[in-house]
């Protein structure tokens, strides 16, 4: 089998260590697709009532020329050969031992390599070379990755996922914003075991002549004065339940939820570091809720030591 090595230099490893986390806290299984143009990562809860997917150009997570070096003119300007690669997967089935490696890497920018199976269109490692912040030594580690054999939610048309996450025409539209997901997060994180029938889920209930989102289980219920100077599009009175874990993973940022009483699903989304984060989550009822669905809620919540530094 015939390997590709692929390198980008001041490649920057903060954003996609950032991105990595956004993964992460849905599943600790990485499954991403890298080209010269874009960077997806997807991740599926294991209730599999959730699929989250990031996306960014991968210009944006390589050092941009500021304008200085813009407006500087080079006396002997060096031919640059365009990065220009087609796509390949990469597969992480440990995704905590990953993020320890690295965060073996303290620069922002470094450089990368990937060598790839070309019949596979596969990642088989990966290489970052960066200088140590203390002795300013070289430093060179590389990952092995995992086959696509060992990773249980591969995604093969990221066409698909995307289409799937885009709202459509009929659905309702509300804002979100960051301090109101937090508020939410927090309450779930003390409040959710003070009752011993508690919900594995939450439930949101607007009515338009309030504008008033309200959010609750069996032992809270908070009204969120929704932003009627943003983008609102939404005169229905709808009532929707998702998985606390569900609404935990999709993030802390502010974002847009999309849904209507027609389908099944609720879409949000939000930008997040250059990229955007999609996520699809299926609704739920009472009489669908598994008792593997409300021990998945209790692990993630009892996960959360710190729910501010939870993304």
């Amino acid at each position: 089998m015939d390997n590709k090595k692929i390198k980008l230099h001041d490649f920057n490893l903060t954003f996609f260590r950032k991105l990595i986390e956004q993964s992460l806290t849905v599943n600790q299984q990485l499954v991403l697709q890298i080209s010269s143009d874009f960077v997806y990562g997807c991740a599926t809860s294991n209730t599999k009532s959730l699929m989250k997917l990031w996306t960014i150009p991968l210009p944006k997570l390589l050092r941009q020329k500021s304008e200085e070096d813009e407006n500087q003119v080079e006396m002997f300007p060096e031919d640059k050969e365009e990065i220009k690669f087609e796509p390949f997967d990469f597969f992480v089935l440990r995704g905590d031992i990953f993020k320890k490696f690295l965060n073996i890497h303290t620069e922002d920018f470094v450089d990368v390599e990937f060598t790839v199976v070309e019949d596979k269109k596969q990642a088989s490692d990966f290489t970052i070379q960066s200088r140590l912040a203390g002795s300013n030594s070289l430093i060179e580690t590389t990952y092995e990755l995992s086959t696509e054999d060992l990773i249980t939610s591969k995604v093969t048309d990221y066409e698909t996922v995307i289409a799937a996450m885009r709202p459509t025409e009929s659905m309702s539209k509300f804002n979100i914003n960051d301090s109101q997901i937090r508020d939410i997060r927090r309450l779930i994180k003390n409040l959710h075991k003070t009752s011993s029938n508690n919900t594995a889920y939450l439930n949101f209930s607007y009515k338009p002549e309030s504008n008033i989102l309200t959010v609750s289980d069996k032992v809270f219920s908070i009204d969120i004065e929704l932003d009627t100077t943003s983008d609102i599009k939404s005169d229905k009175v709808f009532n929707f339940m998702l998985l606390k874990t569900d609404f935990i993973m999709i993030g802390a940022n502010g974002m847009s939820i999309y849904t209507d009483e027609e389908t099944d699903k609720v879409i949000a989304n939000y930008p997040y570091i250059g990229s955007v984060v999609n996520c699809i989550s299926s609704k739920v009822s009472e009489t669908e809720l598994t008792e593997g669905m409300e021990s998945a809620v209790d692990d993630t919540i009892d996960g959360l030591e710190d729910l501010d530094e939870f993304l």
